[in-house]
């Protein structure tokens, strides 16, 4: 087919990915300047993303008819779940975990045009005993304001939707980004294995438990699993094209993901392992070419990559600092391997060295071999190993975790053996032997007819997948924990697994019917395995619960959250949410909270303060005893199975105005 329409929406799931990072760069160039209005953004960031794609345009002038019905099948697929997962989506504003930071700092953004987010320790100058300091927040450099933690890519997105279609769409923004994901990964799924197959693994991805999980709250991982695989799928293009700009464009997709994740830029590692390879492996005359494919693709990720370090290091520099090991090691990995990239392609341009190792006849064989190996090695670790590790302060909850569910409790533990295991339990063990028998195949491939092409995902997930496979690095409970392996190691398992059965379904009536049962099951099992929470909204009504607080703070409100429980999870999200002032105090005696309410009537504004109990309040004898009190849902916490059933906790703020004395009067909620 040759209709411009039908050339497009076969197109899309390498575009849109595309379309993404383009708007992403003038997105954070803008934040990075303080310049984050909508109506600047919006037109500016627009323009980019369709200079870009026009410049890059469609792959093909004609597409197979079949290759069009596939497509509009992936498009209302990926449709359905952004719909299912938006209604569903979850409500965790609060700051107990990463999404409540996220959220908060989404919501300041959505009505703010810049970070950090000030606090009130400017309206109580002076006042002893402040904390600006939150979970997730650091205080600036210079105080009177705190610092989300993090790259804020993802955040900025959101809080774009929530500018223009309000505080409820913010909520639901993630699962937009989840539906491209899907596109995405149907994108790369059809180069391996077709149309058809790439909507079995697409189905797979959508319908499990983390894809669900982690696209119905703010998390920064289904734009990073969009943008690792979109930029892989244009990687493949520009092998195929030969085109500098296909390799620019593959480029910016994959570095964008450092502008969305502080470990994004770890995926960044197999660029140098394939630039290298595919140098080495130039014949003569096609050496020129190949630098010049090189460089488009490094200089296409330096860009996103050089503004996701700035964003992290201008407007996060605490968070750099606490992680400065981590990127330090990835620099070491980076420069490491650019020296051995170096060794390889001298190896490869002034002697015969590669060319005779790559000419023996049993490579491909012991290649294949080797991968097999090396799967049973990840999988078979829980029989014969057993990890330890550090979480940042995480021991304490770990253990109560651990004795809550009557396991040993040992807070050293990081679980890092079963993380094979934890892909199972999600997507099941024929995903996995499947995949393992994928992935041997395609090593053969590559090795005996040196097929470029295949080489970026099997050095993608060669590299940083066995590096997360091998040492998560993350607090070990489920489903928190699957977090880190959702952008790169899943999505590429999947395509492996799907391309093990096209090439059953190539082996007559027998192979297609064991391709198509087995198809069925790696669809099924994930579905079966997210069955018992696939309709349960996490953190709801949380959001019923600040609104019902903000509105009982009058607009010149300053705000003290007055034991660490409201200071340490509450206080930026009713910054952000209520748009006033907050910070810590301690003690909240009634000496002290008179002086605040002098320093703050100076400046025009009513102190307020917040708890989460009453006994360190100083109330008057008239004051009520009424919270604002939500029971709020979560699903459960795990270590030795996926969550199947969900949780219920009280929550209870208090929130009153202080008087003349220093003596506090509680407000009564609405619904009282």
């Amino acid at each position: 087919m040759r209709s411009r329409l039908a050339v497009a929406l076969v197109s899309l799931p390498e575009l849109l990915p595309l379309a993404v990072a383009a708007f992403s760069v003038p997105t954070v160039v803008l934040l990075l300047a303080g310049q984050f209005h909508p109506w600047l953004v919006l037109p500016l960031a627009t323009l980019a993303a369709l200079a870009v794609v026009a410049s890059v345009g469609p792959e093909q002038r004609a597409v197979p008819r079949r290759a069009v019905t596939w497509s509009v099948l992936a498009l209302l697929l990926a449709g359905v779940a952004v719909i299912s997962n938006a209604q569903l989506s979850s409500q965790n504003i609060v700051v107990t975990r990463d999404p409540g930071t996220y959220a908060a700092t989404a919501q300041w953004l959505a009505n703010h045009s810049s970070l950090p987010i000030p606090t009130a320790s400017r309206v109580f100058v002076g006042l002893p005993g402040l904390s600006e300091a939150s979970l997730g927040f650091q205080v600036t450099a210079g105080g009177g304001a705190v610092e989300p933690q993090g790259n804020h890519l993802t955040q900025a997105l959101i809080a774009l939707v929530g500018a223009v279609f309000g505080q409820a769409a913010l909520l639901k923004a993630n699962a937009m980004i989840g539906g491209l994901a899907l596109l995405a990964f149907f994108g790369l799924a059809r180069r391996f294995a077709g149309g058809g197959l790439a909507l079995v693994g697409m189905v797979a991805l959508g319908v499990s438990m983390p894809m669900l999980h982690f696209v119905r709250a703010l998390y920064t991982e289904p734009l990073t699993l969009a943008m690792v695989v979109g930029g892989l799928s244009l990687l493949w293009r520009s092998q195929q094209s030969r085109r500098a700009r296909d390799a620019a464009a593959a480029g910016l997709v994959i570095g964008t993901s450092a502008m969305a994740r502080i470990d994004g830029s770890v995926s960044l590692l197999f660029l140098v392992i394939f630039v290298a390879v595919a140098l080495a492996l130039a014949p003569r005359s096609k050496r020129l070419s190949e630098v010049g494919q090189s460089l488009a693709l490094v200089l296409g990720a330096a860009v996103p990559t050089a503004l996701g370090l700035t964003d992290l290091h201008l407007l996060a520099p605490g968070y750099a600092r606490d992680l400065s090991s981590e990127l330090g090691l990835i620099e070491k990995a980076f420069f490491g391997l650019l020296v051995l990239g170096v060794v390889l392609v001298l190896i490869g341009w002034r002697t015969s060295l590669l060319e005779r190792g790559l000419s023996l006849r049993r490579l491909p064989l012991v290649a294949a071999v080797t991968v097999v190996g090396y799967c049973l090695l990840l999988a078979s670790r829980p029989l014969w190993l057993e990890r330890h590790g550090n979480y940042r302060g995480l021991q304490v909850s770990l253990g109560v975790l651990q004795k809550a569910l009557r396991l040993p409790v040992d807070v050293t533990r990081s679980y890092d053996e079963n993380s094979v295991t934890w892909i199972a339990w999600y997507y099941g063990w024929p995903a996995l032997v499947l995949a393992a028998i994928g992935l041997a195949v395609l090593t053969y491939r590559c090795v005996k007819v040196r097929d470029l092409t295949l080489l970026p995902m099997l050095s993608m997930l060669g590299s940083v997948g066995s590096l997360f496979l091998w040492k998560v690095s993350i607090s070990p409970d489920q489903i928190w924990a699957m977090r880190r392996l959702l952008p790169v190691v899943v999505p590429l398992i999947l395509v492996a697994a799907v391309y093990a059965l096209s090439l059953l379904a190539s082996r007559g009536v027998a192979g297609r019917i064991v391709a198509g049962l087995l198809a069925l099951s790696v669809v099924v099992l994930p579905w079966q395995t997210a069955n018992p929470l696939r309709n349960v909204r996490e953190g709801v009504p949380q959001l019923k619960q600040v609104d019902d607080v903000c509105n009982a703070l009058p607009v010149n409100a300053a705000v003290l959250m007055v034991d660490r429980g409201a200071q340490e999870r509450y206080a930026a999200t009713i910054a952000a949410y209520c748009n006033v002032p907050t910070v810590g105090l301690d003690p909240p005696t009634a000496a002290v909270l008179a002086q605040a309410r002098s320093l703050a009537a100076s400046r025009g504004r009513s102190t307020w303060v917040i708890a989460t109990g009453l006994a360190a309040l100083p109330l008057t004898s008239a004051s009520p005893k009424d919270g604002f009190s939500e029971l709020i849902t979560k699903w459960s916490e795990r270590l030795n199975e996926p969550p199947f059933h969900r949780n219920k906790y009280r929550t209870t703020l208090y929130v009153g105005q202080v008087g003349a004395d220093g003596r506090v009067v509680l407000s009564v909620p609405a619904a009282s």
